[in-house]
């Protein structure tokens, strides 16, 4: 009975050791990972519309567009991503957004791109760590018409 009993002691301090040591393995992982968006739960921006109309157009080489701040955060920049039929681009506009505050503004359009055919707005605020973008807290306009 000594025999058999001293192994299978063995075994459970040894599974049980196992366990304690993942338990802190995914402690310090879950610890050590910061998610893109963290910081983002208070950050929304929109398209003003007036009479049902977005209003954003293009006019010449510009977009023009009225966008507001409906979160809970500042936003301090705004990233643009321009789709067009022959390739895309990427600006940002360093422009402060306050809360509850609608922002008139413009963005240069390349010529030799073709159509326009989306364009992704894309809110960030400045943080501790930095800038952060919140790409799931903007939004999307096709069918951009002439102003």
């Amino acid at each position: 009975m000594k025999r058999g009993l001293t192994p299978l002691l063995a075994t459970v301090i040894l599974l049980a050791f196992a366990i304690a040591l993942g338990g802190v393995v995914i402690s310090w992982g879950k610890a050590s990972y910061t998610p893109l968006e963290k910081g983002c739960e208070g950050v929304s921006i929109s398209l003003v519309t007036l009479q049902g109309k977005p209003l954003i157009c293009t006019q010449g080489s510009n977009v023009q567009f009225t966008i507001q701040n409906d979160g809970q955060t500042d936003i301090d920049h705004l990233t643009l991503s321009l789709l067009f039929e022959n390739g895309l681009r990427s600006s940002t506009l360093e422009r402060a957004i306050p809360v509850a505050e609608m922002v008139k503004s413009s963005a240069p359009i390349p010529n030799n791109l073709g159509k326009m055919e989306k364009i992704i707005f894309s809110p960030g605020f400045s943080g501790r760590s930095g800038k952060n973008l919140c790409p799931k807290r903007g939004f999307a306009v096709e069918d951009i018409e002439v102003c």
